[in-house]
């Protein structure tokens, strides 16, 4: 086939896991994987809204891939494309892809693999094809792939949780992302294990509001026991890397369970003014 791909990412941890995700779902279906500062026929952009900064690079760079490579397919997803599409509906061969319809991603490798050697159509008319026929649910699966294959890091982001039940004033992600949701505890052990067996020697837990976490009636503290339970049968279990947790969340378990030395001593503490 020889076509090929680049992922630019913008934003949090969590959309670097996600682009990982693609990059590896169109290489495992043959697609080759390439710098975005090279030509590709496919560019996809993934999007931030968190700051009017990464907004406006988001614009300039969907700008300057449609216009310096116009005969390549501009896709464009992420936060900034749930809240405003309208904005980066920029040129002809940039077509928008909301964060409801992420997933869908996912399935475009195979379905371009299918398509390319029957089809007279060009690259972008049958992207575009893909997507006016896909009949997927609003938010349909925030948790659309496991543990993957990092083209881009050497650790592996491993996502527990999405969204958000927070309305904080200053804040659109939440809005950007829905309501929090959260992996079950044993797929997140699962891909604990499949990362480790990959020969990852990090695992770093991504999500919008991390500590959030809960499902099956299983916290984020109780989540970390779980994991440091079965990385201690492990030989050379990965390390466990929290990336953003909110300061309201860290109780007295939470603090035994980050004592471990598998847990790495750093957090990244999300504080605005610091007012109660």
């Amino acid at each position: 086939m020889g076509l090929k791909v680049a992922v630019y990412t913008l934003g949090c941890k969590l959309n670097q896991c996600e682009s990982e995700a693609l990059a590896s779902s169109f290489e495992s279906r043959g697609f080759f994987i390439t710098s975005p500062r090279d030509p590709a026929d496919i560019y996809i952009v993934n999007t931030c809204t968190v700051t009017s900064k990464s907004e406006q690079k988001a614009r300039r760079m969907i700008r300057k891939f449609a216009s310096d490579f116009c005969g390549s397919v501009v896709i464009v997803t992420g936060c900034y494309a749930q809240l405003d599409k309208g904005d980066l509906n920029i040129a002809d061969n940039v077509i928008v892809i909301p964060n409801d319809d992420k997933d869908r991603l996912n399935e475009l490798p195979d379905y371009l693999a299918a398509s390319l050697s029957l089809s007279d159509a060009s690259l972008l008319e049958l992207v575009k094809n893909f997507f006016v026929k896909a009949d997927s649910p609003c938010m349909s699966n925030r948790f659309w792939f496991g543990s993957v294959d990092f083209s881009y890091h050497t650790r592996a982001f491993l996502k527990i949780q999405d969204g958000c039940n927070n309305k904080c004033a200053y804040c659109r992600v939440t809005i950007a992302r829905g309501p929090s949701v959260s992996l079950s505890p044993d797929l997140v052990v699962k891909n604990y294990i499949s990362l480790h067996e990959k020969g990852f020697r990090e695992v770093v837990l991504t999500g919008i509001n991390l500590t959030s976490y809960n499902s099956e009636g299983v916290n984020f503290s109780q989540l970390l026991i779980k994991l440091l339970e079965v990385a201690e049968k492990l030989e050379k279990p990965p390390r466990i890397r929290i990336s953003s947790i909110e300061p309201d969340s860290i109780d007295s378990e939470m603090i035994k369970a980050v004592s471990n030395d598998l847990i790495c001593p750093h957090f990244h503490i999300s504080v605005q003014s610091g007012s109660d």
